[in-house]
């Protein structure tokens, strides 16, 4: 059954990306992912600036994901299938939950008319919606007292993926983050953290991705990046 609802996640979101014309953030994201080498990559990103410049981990898969699958309107969007696949995935799988509950929710998300707009948008809400469902999860399951090493590798890989997808992400990330501090608290679960090296290997990763995260957006920021000025560009030629 779950096999099966996974086709049907992924169907829906095939169905869902159109390729319709690019509207003008999408068209500055692919202004960038269709640069021929890394190196002409960060130079349009650094000379365009604006939101994208805060999107480093969704930039960069989305310039990774057009070498492979071209840069149509319908390829660039697609790199939201595999995201809210997993997003279903992680529903499904992984969340300690009645099988009823994890159907209706799963099912829920794929007639959600917000998350059928965004599938159809060349921009990171969806992989930030794959971010969100790992985080969510992982508080669940450990407000049920389930297994601490799963869900804190699940919390570690959402919260990177929120906090790269955007410099707002990190602000949500962090309140996630304070959550999580405070039910491991309450459970006084701090020294099972400290008794398996897979967890304390997964902290370190994401703590060394959170450090570089952090000083990258302070980096942007002192170079003024802000949302995106393209609109304003193209009334003014």
């Amino acid at each position: 059954m779950q096999a099966a609802t996974l086709v049907f996640v992924t169907l829906i979101a095939v169905v869902a990306v159109s390729n319709q014309s690019l509207w003008i953030d999408e068209g500055n994201s692919a202004m960038k992912a269709i640069q021929p080498s890394f190196v002409l990559f960060w130079e349009k990103m650094k000379e365009l600036g604006g939101s994208d410049l805060q999107m480093p981990l969704y930039m960069g898969l989305l310039w990774m994901w057009e070498k492979i699958f071209g840069h149509s309107e319908y390829a660039l969007r697609a790199q939201n299938i595999p995201f809210f696949a997993l997003s279903a995935a992680v529903l499904l799988y992984l969340w300690d939950s009645e099988r009823r509950l994890k159907l209706a929710f799963v099912f829920l998300m794929c007639f959600s008319p917000l998350l059928w707009v965004y599938l159809d948008e060349g921009r990171p809400y969806i992989f930030q919606f794959f971010g969100a469902a790992c985080v969510l999860v992982a508080l669940w399951n450990q407000a049920k007292m389930s297994h601490l090493n799963k869900n804190l590798a699940i919390f570690c890989l959402g919260s990177l993926a929120l906090c790269g997808s955007s410099l707002t992400g990190v602000i949500f990330t962090f309140w996630f983050g304070l959550a999580f501090i405070v039910i491991l608290i309450r459970q006084n679960a701090w020294r099972s953290i400290f008794s398996s090296k897979q967890t304390l290997v997964a902290l370190m990763v994401t703590s060394i991705g959170m450090c570089c995260l952090g000083m990258y957006y302070f980096w942007t920021l002192s170079q003024g990046a802000r949302a995106s000025g393209v609109g304003k560009q193209t009334c003014s030629a």
